[in-house]
């Protein structure tokens, strides 16, 4: 049973899937796309998008998910062209060598930059339009692919010559065009964040990372300077320990006010979105995903997996109540080759991004 968050008033999102029915998803997967030198991989991931949508619910009513694994075929086939050309390209550059190789792959590597936004606007569109809730459609405008490109472009180079000060910023922009180009039927969603309230909330909280660091730091130094040697042989390796252990813990528990941020300024037609995972959530999430994988040498990840799932997705909740009626349905449309693109950067938006 998922770990609901009850607020009167509010609409929750809730996850009912069975944990084994999604491993045993996840195990065929591997398998089979072993077996079929990776063509089952399109089925697979077919069947596992499906499975998470249909067992997600709002309000009680769940998601569905309408993509079929021959359009994740075919898109990757449409891509296959770039990945035989990128292949030939690097292989000339290895038979020339020298200076020509060496401009060969620089030219290849800023092409594979060029793409990243267009394949992750373009996934998390193609996911959109998969997606239908109480007979409405998702989807998310195209016109905003240029923007989303041309804000990870600039932001990405002010981010670099500001020394990572300006990555708030670029987050909160990019966060933005996604949020503001998606729409549920006719009616599109808001995200009213600004940079400098996102860098106030990062500010505090590596602030927060920084005082304890500095204590410890202060803490060796007076073991190590004032302390018997003897007794600094045990206390040290203990401040040590207690040290990562902290770090582990408070870097897993900032994510849960970051969540809750950018949950809290995501709105659709005037009803907001909300979050209340808290940073002992996250930490009790992230230990036991953990503890999951380790003992189990990795075997058990899909538990693990769908256990991180289920608890996030149940923490948040709209403002209710909402008028269904006001959400017209609209046809939306989403290249799966960007999705499959995005598979290959490792960029593909998941079932976080798309609802979150």
């Amino acid at each position: 049973m998922a770990l609901t968050y009850q607020n009167s008033g509010e609409l929750n999102v809730e996850f009912h899937g069975d944990k084994t029915a999604y491993a045993i998803l996840v195990y065929k997967h591997i398998l089979f796309s072993l077996l079929t030198l990776g063509i089952y991989r399109f089925w697979g991931k077919t069947n596992i998008r499906r499975y998470l949508w249909e067992h997600t619910t709002l309000d009680g009513r769940p998601f569905e998910y309408l993509g079929t694994a021959r359009e994740l075929y075919m898109g990757f086939v449409k891509l296959f062209v770039f990945i035989i050309g990128y292949i030939a390209l690097s292989a000339v550059g290895a038979m020339i060598g020298g200076v020509t190789q060496v401009i060969i792959e620089i030219v290849l590597q800023i092409g594979i930059f060029i793409a990243i936004p267009f394949a992750i606007y373009g996934s998390r569109r193609y996911l959109m339009s998969r997606t239908r809730y109480r007979g409405v459609m998702f989807g998310q405008a195209i016109e905003g692919r240029g923007e989303y490109a041309k804000s990870f472009y600039v932001g990405g180079f002010l981010t670099l010559i500001t020394f990572f000060i300006y990555a708030p910023w670029n987050a909160v922009n990019l966060r933005r065009i996604l949020t503001d180009n998606t729409r549920f039927g006719s009616e599109y969603m808001k995200y009213d964040a600004t940079g400098g309230q996102f860098m106030g909330l990062l500010f505090k909280l590596v602030g927060i990372l920084l005082v304890v660091l500095a204590g410890c730091a202060a803490a060796g130094y007076s073991v190590t300077t004032f302390m018997p040697k003897e007794l600094s042989l045990y206390l040290v390796p203990a401040l040590a320990v207690g040290f990562y252990i902290f770090l582990f813990a408070y870097t897993s528990a900032m994510q849960a006010p970051i969540t809750r941020f950018h949950a809290e300024h995501t709105a659709i037609s005037g009803y907001d979105l909300r979050c209340a995972l808290t940073g002992m959530d996250i930490i009790k999430i992230q230990l036991i995903s953990f503890l999951i994988t380790l003992f189990s040498l990795g075997l058990l990840f899909p538990f693990a997996t769908i256990y991180r799932y289920e608890k996030i997705m149940s923490s948040f909740y709209l403002d209710g109540p909402v008028n269904w009626r006001v959400f017209e349905g609209r046809q939306a449309g989403g290249d799966s080759a960007l999705d499959d693109l995005a598979d290959a950067l490792d960029v593909e938006a998941d079932v976080f991004d798309a609802f979150i």
